[in-house]
């Protein structure tokens, strides 16, 4: 093969290696549905002590590890939130997150657990069907297919002053929608992650973007 050939096709496969390179939230490497059970509910001789729905946030470290659990929104009961947290710091596993060059990197993960009753039996588990919160609203003028409203997923990266640095859109076919959504979030100043030690650190984490037309 001429040397020019050869040189041509190994920087395609550089230039397709670099490309492939993609900010990647951290995923669970177990699953999330047996972090927290019906076996789990807490109770005081017998009897529940609440219900309601716990959200969370866990820093995720660049080896993977849930090091820290910060409650979002409280389930209203501190005994449900404080169980939620023990749980799943100790269950839960990822596979690690990475920036913009392929470097594993601190990450945040957002989700909730429901406790609830029924027929007296105090029942929790991951709400798994339940659409997951928007994270940031737009309003636009008209979307595809003539929809109403649709969302669309994105990853950032946010830097230890709590800028967005990064973003990218997640699925293929969200990619129109991704980069408004991307434009939007990269003006945003959200709150700086620090480590366990109160160091700034920067984080990538994922966004769901809701769509809406703006009404006439």
């Amino acid at each position: 093969m001429p040397r020019g050939s050869a040189l041509g096709g190994m920087m395609g496969i550089v230039s397709v290696l670099i490309h492939a390179v993609a900010l990647v939230n951290a995923t669970p490497a177990n699953y999330p549905g047996d972090w927290v059970t019906s076996l789990d509910y807490p109770t005081d001789d017998k009897r529940p002590q609440g219900e309601g729905t716990t959200f969370f946030a866990l820093l995720i470290a660049p080896n993977g590890q849930a090091i820290r659990c910060d409650i979002t929104q409280s389930s209203g009961s501190t005994a449900l939130d404080r169980k939620t947290c023990a749980l799943i710091l100790a269950r839960a596993k990822f596979t690690h997150a990475t920036d913009e060059t392929g470097s594993a990197i601190h990450s945040q993960w957002h989700s909730r657990v429901r406790w609830w009753r029924s027929n007296g039996q105090g029942k929790a588990g991951s709400e798994r069907s339940a659409a997951p919160p928007v994270d940031l609203g737009l309003q636009v003028s008209n979307l595809p297919d003539g929809a109403r409203e649709t969302t669309a997923s994105i990853v950032v990266k946010v830097d230890t002053s709590g800028n967005v640095s990064h973003c990218q859109g997640v699925k293929p076919d969200e990619a129109k929608l991704a980069d408004v959504a991307c434009t939007q979030a990269s003006a945003l100043t959200l709150e700086a992650g620090k480590d366990n030690e109160g160091q700034a650190i920067p984080f990538v984490r994922a966004m769901l973007v809701g769509f809406r037309v703006s009404p006439q």
